[in-house]
């Protein structure tokens, strides 16, 4: 099984700076409309079920 690499969660203005620094354009929504829907639309407690079922469960 490939070794996983832990990945840091980042805030929303640091997910929105590493738009930017990957050159992701805002032009059809403006950055205010982007942060709007990275802090009110995220699936974080979906897939933690799915997380907490595959562990229950031994599903890999």
């Amino acid at each position: 099984m490939k070794e996983q690499t832990k990945k840091l969660k980042l805030t929303v203005e640091e997910q929105l700076q590493d738009m930017v620094d990957k050159n992701i354009q805002f032009e059809l929504y403006s950055k205010e409309d982007a942060t709007k829907f990275l802090k009110y639309n995220n699936y974080y407690f979906k897939l933690k079920s799915y997380a907490v079922y595959m562990q229950y469960y031994k599903v890999y």
